[in-house]
This record gives C-alpha cells, sequence and structure tokens, in this order.
C-alpha cells in the first residue's frame, strides 16, 4: 500500500509539472500572436497590451506561490520563441562585447580539418552575454556546459555539414537555462572560421528567427 502512495504521489507531481508546463507554452503563445498581429505602436504598448490581457487570467488560475516563476518563465520563453518580443528586447538592451546580433549565417571559411578539431579540443569556453565565463565540453554526440555557478546544460549534439551542427535540449539544472528550453529544442551552429586563440560562431534560433555571433575559445599548446 506504501509503494502505491508512493508511485502515486510521484505521478501527481509529474502530472502537475507536465499541466504548468503546457499551460506556460499555452500562454506563450497567445502573447506571441498577440504582439505579432497588433498594429498598435510602439511595440512596448502592443506587450503591454498583451500582458495585461494574458496575464490576470493565468495568475487566478494557478497556485499564488507559483506566479512570479511562471511569468518569469513565460517572458524567458519569449525571448527564444517569439521574433517580435525578442527584437524589442536586444533593440532596448545595452549590447555586450560577447554576443552580437546578425541576420543569418556567414559562408564559413574553416577547413574540414579546423572544423573537426573543434569536437577533439578540452578545454573549450565561451562568454555568456553576462560576462560569464562557461566551459564547454565537446564531443561526437554531446554538448554539455558547465557554467560559472556550478550547474550544467547537456544536449545532443549531430553535426550536419563538416562546419554546421545541431544541438537538442536534454537537461539542466541552471536557473535560467533549464526555463529557457523545452526537451527537443534544436538550435543551430555553423563554424565560420578559426583564429589563433578561439572559434568564430554563429547560432540560430530557429523559434525566433534569432541569429547571433560568438566565439569559443581555447588554448594554444
Amino acid at each position: 500500500m506504501k509503494k502505491i502512495l508512493v508511485i502515486l504521489s510521484i505521478f501527481s507531481v509529474v502530472t502537475a509539472y507536465t499541466q504548468t508546463q503546457e499551460t506556460i507554452d499555452s500562454v506563450t503563445n497567445q502573447i506571441c500572436k498577440s504582439i505579432s498581429n497588433s498594429t498598435i505602436e510602439p511595440d512596448s504598448i502592443k506587450i503591454e497590451t498583451a500582458f495585461k490581457k494574458y496575464f490576470p487570467p493565468l495568475i487566478q488560475a494557478i497556485d499564488s506561490s507559483k506566479t512570479e516563476a511562471v511569468i518569469t518563465e513565460i517572458i524567458l520563453r519569449l525571448q527564444i520563441t517569439c521574433y517580435k518580443f525578442w527584437k524589442f528586447i536586444d533593440n532596448t538592451t545595452p549590447k555586450n562585447q560577447y554576443w552580437k546580433t546578425i541576420d543569418s549565417f556567414s559562408v564559413s571559411v574553416c577547413s574540414k580539418k579546423d572544423c573537426d578539431e573543434l569536437f577533439l579540443k578540452s578545454n573549450l569556453y565561451y562568454y555568456e552575454p553576462t560576462g560569464d565565463k562557461t566551459k564547454l565540453k565537446l564531443s561526437k554526440d554531446y554538448w554539455v556546459d558547465s557554467l560559472s555557478d556550478g550547474s550544467f546544460s547537456k544536449l545532443k549534439l549531430v553535426r550536419t555539414t563538416q562546419c554546421d551542427f545541431e544541438i537538442e535540449f536534454i537537461e539542466s539544472n541552471h536557473p535560467i537555462k533549464q526555463k529557457l528550453s523545452r526537451a527537443a529544442d534544436k538550435y543551430y551552429y555553423r563554424i565560420i572560421s578559426k583564429e589563433e586563440h578561439y572559434y568564430i560562431m554563429q547560432v540560430n534560433l530557429p523559434l525566433a528567427n534569432k541569429y547571433s555571433e560568438f566565439r569559443i575559445y581555447f588554448q594554444s599548446k
């Protein structure tokens, strides 16, 4: 009987978590559609109008202890699933020296040998937009981040051409990254060039049609 109660308890927690995620995804999609279809100017008013329409019913429907976490997750998800919202954030946020927005992928000038070597290096790292250093472990199958706060993110990796690859989200215990992505979310990367101490990389977030450029560093022997 005790085992049955434990199983039922676990099932209840999993079901509640799944329902919460479904609610978050549904509201996120509704807000994105509202922002994208609105003719109101400026964009800040579009966003404010959408928030005022969809947040109050959501707040009434969920446990008050979860309100802040749920709204935060919706705002994070909007940044990688909604082009109009992401563009507003990008235009109103101070630029940083580590990541820059681009319009599309550039043509890679990297040789197959140089691209292959990226996946053989064991001392890789890159900088988050915040300036925090993230250690990176690449293999033929996985992309694993070790973040500065001791957390991690793990994604499945598949090379699609000699210098292109995609990664698919598996799991993370980082407080932001675990909310940004869902299982099976994919991100597309291109190795643009190899320099003396780093690779120039570009990434596409397809749900928001977002392209960015950054660097993956390595220690030269």
